[in-house]
């Protein structure tokens, strides 16, 4: 049995993974035994990256400007998974966007969580129950 403290296991969401410093971290994951879920708008990027982590990581169409894609996205990651311990914000949006950003207090009131340092991330914690934090 893994370590509580071994990532191995465990899953990551990477917002922005499929190219560049997201892809780079995602491939870093991986090889430390994360299954990593990849969230980006990218689909003809997805294919060679399943290809190549075979089963211990997947990705997912998500649109991080639209709440309503990264609930789905988060619903679709916990239905695989069961539970997400590490959130990775690495997408690159510019310009204004729907997305409130400043709603984080009950997440970092808990200093254990592995995503209470994750500011900017209101709408993925939003989709994620209190239990499953």
């Amino acid at each position: 049995m893994a370590s509580p403290h071994s990532p191995s296991g465990q899953t990551a969401i990477i917002t922005g993974g499929a190219s560049g410093l997201g892809l780079a971290i995602g491939r870093r994951l991986r090889s430390a035994g994360y299954f990593v879920a990849v969230f980006d708008r990218d689909q003809k990027l997805f294919a060679p990256l399943e290809t190549e982590w075979a089963g211990s990581g997947k990705c997912f169409q998500v649109d991080v400007t639209d709440e309503a894609s990264v609930k789905q996205g988060v619903e679709d990651v916990l239905r695989l998974r069961g539970k997400i311990e590490v959130l990775i914000n690495s997408a690159g949006v510019t310009g204004k966007t729907n997305v409130q950003s400043h709603e984080v207090a009950h997440t970092l009131s808990r200093p254990h969580s592995p995503i209470a340092s994750t500011l900017g991330c209101s709408t993925y914690l939003r989709s994620i129950s209190q239990s499953q934090l």
